[in-house]
């Protein structure tokens, strides 16, 4: 005999919205989750177990909070896995701060003295051979496959620690070091960088140096599994726990070595952990302000290394790859941190002023691509240098309604016009460079592969000159619209260089992120925005998916505000072009 089915009885203390579009309400008050995501006026009933006016319609109502009001589930840490927000930079600076800090002896050799730096840059590239996977063992040349939780057998990794020397991994360990030194390592990697130079063959190697940084790599490890298994909740859980647990070990165990003195603080290790933190802490979709306070840790420690240099010292090739790979993070952070981590941060006048004469030096000479020798940036380092000053005097200039001379940070201004009319000729001067570049590599005729590679790296370059040029302006005229020639001239760039030359496997795209977001702020046309979106949305770069989706969604909502707005309020309404001023919007993501 069939049992009678039960009757199911709808929710009646959700919103009279979500109940008459037959949705689940998550009855957050005032406005729920739907309503709020949808831009649908959110009603709620005014006494218990009330029905649905049958004259009730659905209304639009636009909602101002933060553009990319997120669709996935936050991932929320149990109270033994929640992070102290200062993480390593309020270490440095408590603790030791100027180049005359002392450097504390180790008596342990796992924290202790670990610089890599080689003693010149032509040994550093003799060593490898020019052999791009000299460095890693044979078992991690075939690439591995994500999709497998657990891709090692009991048995295989019985010896898998000796890749750590001196080191014993768990079998969770070995799996989440692999994917660090295999997958993570190559997706931070760009193309046109030397071989010897790739994060796999200077940074990987590093592990051996100390167990800090080995759970430094684990956690980047674990995050990394999380972004693949994204769309499997519980698996993206169990990484997510697991990154942070790695996270709170390597914070606690550098808390501890910097108390009894056993770290020295002109390792190259220290520098590589706080740079890989926060890539993965952008990869995992953190903001501004969490990313930097990893760069004040490594600002600290390279204001004591350049200190001790000689005048005429050059820098090494891995302290080369470091400070590229600061002024990169450096730049985005500026743009998106709070004001109250901005003023941490040095300015990037007194930035380069202090480091631009360890990067001139090159590391191969006589080669035919003399932009090789930046390993992180290439031929975009000279223009993420104009985009650092500009990111700073928007945020000194327009960030303060009320002008406080007091403020070290606030700029008059007579002081920001004579900083910014100097950087229209500085963009002008890279942008006929990178011309002359695009002629030089078309005339050496170099393999398709290598062609690619180095012509992405002029791609991010460009589209970094197209996005100073629109900021530029901007800041120049806060007021100008987006459809005038000038700025529609470097949208147009912009789309063709995403469209034929930005790959969708490799870190290019990250790189080019704030500068794709400026570009994408100025779009008019449902046109240019389908080729943006879908130029991001095939990004298959796992490190740069979170990033991408992030920059979609909060450009596809103002695109749609600015849009609706038109429709009823004109010119006065909101603009996606007036979105690099909109502080809450910038800090809730990073680039």
């Amino acid at each position: 005999m069939d049992r009678p089915k039960t009757k199911k009885t709808r929710s009646r203390s959700g919103c009279f919205t979500c109940r008459v579009r037959k949705k689940k309400c998550s009855e957050r008050r005032p406005d729920c989750v739907a309503c709020v995501r949808n831009k649908l006026k959110c009603v709620y009933p005014t006494k218990e177990n009330e029905k649905v006016p049958s004259n009730f319609v659905l209304e639009q109502k636009e909602y101002h909070e933060p553009l990319n009001f997120k669709k996935r589930k936050l991932l929320v840490a149990t109270k033994d896995e929640k992070v102290a927000q200062d993480l390593f930079g309020v270490i440095v600076l408590n603790n030791y701060t100027g180049a005359n800090a002392t450097r504390p002896r180790s008596p342990n050799t796992s924290t202790s003295s670990s610089s890599s730096s080689s003693d010149s840059p032509d040994e550093f590239i003799n060593s490898f051979n020019g052999d791009s996977n000299a460095l890693i063992p044979m078992e991690y040349q075939a690439p591995l496959d994500p999709s497998i939780p657990s891709i090692w057998s009991q048995s295989s990794l019985l010896a898998f620690g000796r890749y750590i020397p001196n080191m014993e991994l768990s079998i969770e360990d070995s799996e989440l070091y692999s994917h660090c030194a295999k997958n993570y390592m190559s997706m931070v990697a760009l193309p046109h960088s030397h071989p010897s130079l790739t994060p796999a063959n200077v940074w990987v190697r590093l592990a051996a140096h100390s167990p800090i940084l080995a759970d430094v790599y684990l956690s980047c490890g674990a995050a990394y599994l999380a972004c693949v298994h994204n769309e499997n909740n519980a698996l993206s859980l169990r990484y997510h726990r697991l990154a942070e647990a790695k996270y709170n070990s390597a914070v606690k165990t550098l808390t501890e070595a910097f108390n009894n003195g056993s770290v020295d603080l002109d390792s190259d290790w220290l520098m590589v952990a706080g740079l890989n933190l926060c890539l993965r802490d952008r990869a995992y979709g953190m903001n501004g302000s969490r990313c930097s306070k990893h760069i004040v840790f490594v600002y600290n420690l390279i204001c004591r290394r350049v200190d001790k240099k000689d005048q005429d010292s050059p820098a090494t090739p891995e302290e080369r790859l470091l400070m590229e790979s600061f002024i990169f993070n450096y730049t985005t952070a500026l743009m998106t941190c709070s004001r109250y981590d901005m003023v941490r941060l040095p300015t990037p006048y007194e930035l380069f002023l202090k480091l631009n004469r360890w990067l001139i030096n090159p590391i191969v000479r006589d080669y035919d691509v003399e932009w090789v020798n930046n390993p992180v940036l290439g031929s975009a380092l000279g223009i993420f240098q104009v985009m650092a000053k500009l990111c700073y005097l928007l945020r000194c200039h327009f960030e303060k309604s009320l002008p406080n001379e007091k403020d070290k940070f606030y700029m008059n201004d007579g002081k920001f016009w004579s900083l910014i009319l100097p950087l229209k000729e500085e963009i002008r001067k890279i942008e006929i460079k990178n011309f002359e570049r695009i002629q030089e590599l078309d005339a050496l005729k170099v393999n398709g592969q290598w062609y690619f590679s180095l012509r992405s790296n002029l791609a991010v370059s460009i589209i970094t000159v197209n996005a100073c040029k629109i900021l530029v302006e901007k800041l120049i005229n806060p007021s100008i619209p987006a459809f005038l020639p000038q700025i529609q001239e470097a949208v147009q760039s912009t789309l063709h260089e995403l469209d034929l030359y930005i790959p969708s496997d490799n870190y290019s795209s990250s790189v080019s992120f704030l500068s794709l977001f400026i570009c994408g702020s100025a779009i008019i046309n449902r046109a240019q925005e389908v080729l943006f979106s879908e130029g991001l949305a095939n990004l298959e770069n796992d490190l740069s998916k979170h990033v991408a989706v992030d920059v979609v969604k909060v450009l596809q909502r103002s695109w749609e505000r600015e849009r609706l707005e038109r429709m009823t309020l004109g010119d006065k309404g909101f603009k996606s072009f007036d979105l690099v001023f909109d502080r809450l919007t910038l800090e809730s993501f990073a680039f």
